[in-house]
């Protein structure tokens, strides 16, 4: 749970309280009861909204809160004796219809956040790519330096007559080059796969937000 989740949750928490009370008291069983109970919920959305700051998961959280009350409210709605049975179905749609919107919306949100995670990774990437070319460079440079000074090293032992030393020498040249492309791969390659990995799952995550949020817009339009 991130932090947006905890306050958003203790935000609704704090202002549904009130509602509690009249639940309790036995305030929503009375005939007009339902619309009663409609007012506070409002009140409450509005209240919740005029909040500031409550990070990239106050629409997810709201649609969490009127999803576990949507069984309390149709207790309330069939309960209200003031409503017809065609009043009561019309409310009921209605309850549908809020409900379909607020996840539209927790799902638009959710993809804009996504989007921003989206973005970020790919600048993050693209600046893993130059660091990798960088490094590569410069890796090469410092190899090319090291083998030419063995190298170096191996010709004036020849010269010299140590052939077996000059042997030596060549072999400390392969595990050097072992060497270097072992730190590079670890250093520079493995960060990028990563990176790379990283990505995939947010491009898949936010094609699966994308999809549902336009399948509930799709769902909205075909009702209107």
């Amino acid at each position: 749970m991130t932090m947006s989740d905890m306050k958003c949750s203790k935000l609704l928490s704090d202002l549904y309280k009130d509602m509690i009370e009249h639940l309790q008291q036995g305030e929503y069983a009375k005939p007009g009861g339902y619309e009663l109970y409609c007012i506070h919920r409002d009140n409450i959305i509005t209240q919740y909204h005029r909040q500031p700051d409550k990070g990239g998961k106050a629409e997810d959280v709201l649609e969490m809160f009127l999803s576990e009350r949507s069984v309390e409210a149709n207790c309330i709605l069939q309960a209200d004796k003031r409503l017809s049975e065609n009043e009561k179905k019309i409310q009921e749609e209605r309850e549908k219809a809020v409900l379909i919107e607020q996840q539209k919306k927790a799902a638009e949100e959710m993809a804009r956040m996504m989007d921003v995670e989206k973005k970020s990774q790919q600048e993050r990437l693209m600046q893993m790519e130059k660091t990798f070319e960088e490094e590569k460079h410069l890796q090469q440079e410092e190899l090319n330096k090291a083998v030419n000074s063995k190298l170096a090293e191996q010709k004036d032992l020849l010269e010299k007559g140590f052939k077996e030393k000059a042997e030596v020498m060549d072999q400390e040249i392969q595990q050097l080059k072992k060497e270097k492309e072992e730190n590079f791969f670890k250093k520079v390659v493995m960060p990028l796969v990563e990176v790379g990995k990283d990505l995939f799952s947010t491009v898949l995550q936010y094609r699966l937000v994308r999809t549902k949020s336009n399948g509930l817009k799709n769902n909205s339009t075909s009702k209107n």
